[in-house]
């Protein structure tokens, strides 16, 4: 059997940052396409943890459409956070073991970390949904159309732009 590699698969997130609380950077990134993974690897490129999410479409396609950092549970420690294709969002620690997982209604296409632990979901059926650091569901919204970025403001807002080029300040 054939897997292709390079031209199968693609990397959209890259994280440089303490995951596990020893005062040493590690780097976290996802590889989409063929085989599906999150990765992290210690400051000398070594990988020491991996979650995979199995095999899915080759590139462009993005079965972890999202991924980002955030103190879930306000030990200090952030933890990985993924959107994946299939509709959940999934929380890792720093050795890529799940925390928990959150089917939402519709796939998240973009995923943000806020303050206290909460995630900012923006969903492919222009559904806006807040969670806490344990994966509840306590806000939704609803934007025009589908999410294609959102932002992290200083001030606690969320700046939200859609495919349709709505762009809307969120307060969550």
């Amino acid at each position: 059997d054939y897997v292709s590699a390079w031209s199968g698969q693609n990397r959209n997130h890259l994280f440089i940052d303490d995951l596990d609380g020893d005062g040493k950077l590690e780097v976290a990134s996802e590889v989409n396409g063929t085989w599906n993974r999150i990765t992290i690897w210690d400051a000398a490129g070594t990988a020491i943890a991996s979650a995979n999410f199995g095999p899915g479409p080759a590139a462009p396609f993005k079965t972890v459409r999202a991924l980002d950092l955030a103190d879930l549970n306000g030990d200090g420690v952030k933890e990985l956070v993924a959107a994946v294709a299939d509709g959940l969002v999934v929380a890792l620690d720093a050795k890529c073991q799940p925390l928990w997982s959150t089917r939402l209604a519709s796939p998240a296409a973009t995923l943000t970390a806020l303050a206290g632990g909460r995630l900012l979901a923006g969903c492919d059926d222009g559904s806006v949904v807040v969670m806490d650091g344990q994966g509840t569901v306590q806000q939704v919204g609803k934007v025009d159309s589908r999410p294609a970025e959102a932002r992290l403001l200083p001030n606690g807002h969320v700046l939200l732009a859609t495919d349709k080029g709505q762009v809307t300040a969120l307060q969550p």
